[in-house]
């Protein structure tokens, strides 16, 4: 089983702690796999672990469950111009894909 330590606490790196994934042997001594820093280190690491653990590896920001929204965000922006109704489409796409966005005048989807 994958777990992560806090392998540099934030005072030894003088900014964030820097947390280790890895595995204990059967003999005790710890196998690391990949460190990771800075600000979201730790979410980071909880990521890799679950994910080397078996959980299904996560959507990155912005993707589509098919991964194309962004596909078809740049398809739109590249073949228009910047108007209102290539806004219009755009807006759509982002909320047929699941997204909450708020109307041109701040008011919230409903």
């Amino acid at each position: 089983m994958y777990v992560y330590i806090e392998s540099e606490t934030a005072k030894q790196t003088g900014s964030y702690p820097l947390y280790t994934v890895g595995f204990y042997k059967p003999d005790g001594k710890f196998e690391a796999d990949s460190d990771h820093g800075g600000e979201h280190g730790r979410d980071e690491a909880a990521t890799r672990v679950a994910y080397l653990n078996g959980a299904a590896r996560p959507r990155r920001p912005g993707r589509t469950k098919d991964g194309k929204l962004v596909q078809q965000i740049i398809r739109h922006v590249n073949g228009q111009q910047w108007n209102a109704d290539a806004m219009v489409r755009i807006v759509d796409e982002l909320r047929n894909a699941g997204y909450r966005i708020l109307d041109w005048e701040g008011v919230s989807d409903a």
